[in-house]
């Protein structure tokens, strides 16, 4: 079996089979999580930072899904991907980053609650929880906008009466080559949006751990401890899916203008797995999250009767 018919299948069934599926999935699974966390009872600073996180995850389920067509229709949707690919491109690391810093967010404040819980007082507050998830919304926006200008449409081919350009392309763009810019961007980009979160969510996680073990359990304390324990899941979920990306990143070994099939392919799976990674949530919260499960089947319950 040649490389190339390998990239062609493994394009074929992530974009064609799991891209639809998992992009269907987590509008579904995240409109219903930011309902949940909006309800009354659920008003707190923690689940604040949850919602900055399904919004992200849901804006990066709308924009992946429009990678499926692309892929089905070949050929004849290709002036769609050239004209879109670089919002799709920008949009979808700068959703990546944020839910990476919110996440870290959440983890902070988790870590606050178990190790420091006098300190966690202070910086226990619904409204801090939303200045600083909308603040790294924000900051991010500013940080991932020269990947919006990485690549720019060429003509490849003229229809020569009308000097109609009949086929666009994708390539590397002036800036992002200019004075090695773009290279050292990725450099700065890969620090912040990789290796400086996911080690400090890797050291966050290993502290809690050992402060619940040697936590004595209380009926008060066991709601909070397992709440705890979602996060720490939820985070250990999001450092195995978002791993391969995050190397692949490091290394530059880039995305449309990706060398080699096996790079191609092994882009293909992690992409997958980032887009996988959006959906997982809402059910570590149905199954962790006593209090979630609650409102979200009064919800279900209500709509059924209503229906």
């Amino acid at each position: 079996m040649s490389t190339e018919y390998s990239f062609e299948m493994t394009k074929y069934i992530c974009g064609v089979i799991f891209y639809p599926v998992f992009s269907i999935v987590g509008v579904f699974v995240n409109i219903n999580c930011i309902i949940v966390f909006l309800h009354a009872s659920m008003n707190n600073s923690t689940n604040r930072y949850l919602i900055g996180i399904a919004f992200g995850d849901l804006m990066k389920a709308l924009n992946d899904f429009i990678y499926f067509p692309s892929v089905l229709f070949g050929k004849q949707s290709k002036i769609i991907y050239v004209n879109y690919y670089s919002y799709g491109y920008f949009l979808s690391q700068y959703f990546a980053i944020v839910t990476t810093w919110v996440t870290l967010a959440v983890c902070f404040e988790r870590y606050l609650m178990v190790v420091h819980p006098i300190c966690y007082r202070s910086y226990l507050d619904k409204n801090k929880a939303t200045l600083i998830t909308l603040g790294i919304y924000l900051i991010m926006v500013l940080f991932t906008l020269p990947c919006g200008f990485r690549y720019e449409k060429v003509c490849i081919s003229i229809f020569n009466t009308s000097k109609k350009c009949l086929e666009y392309n994708l390539i590397t763009s002036k800036f992002w080559m200019k004075f090695s810019f773009g290279h050292n961007f990725l450099i700065v980009q890969s620090l912040v949006r990789s290796i400086i979160p996911l080690m400090a969510l890797l050291w966050l996680n290993i502290k809690i751990i050992i402060a619940l073990n040697k936590t004595t359990i209380s009926r008060r304390m066991e709601s909070r401890n397992r709440i705890t324990l979602m996060l720490i899941i939820i985070v250990c979920v999001f450092i195995i899916l978002s791993l391969p990306d995050s190397l692949m990143s490091m290394m530059n070994w880039g995305y449309h203008d990706a060398e080699g099939i096996t790079r191609k392919i092994i882009r293909e799976i992690s992409d997958t797995l980032l887009l996988l990674n959006a959906d997982v949530n809402f059910f570590i919260y149905l199954i962790f999250n006593n209090k979630f499960r609650s409102v979200y089947s009064h919800q279900y319950d209500c709509h059924r009767v209503r229906s």
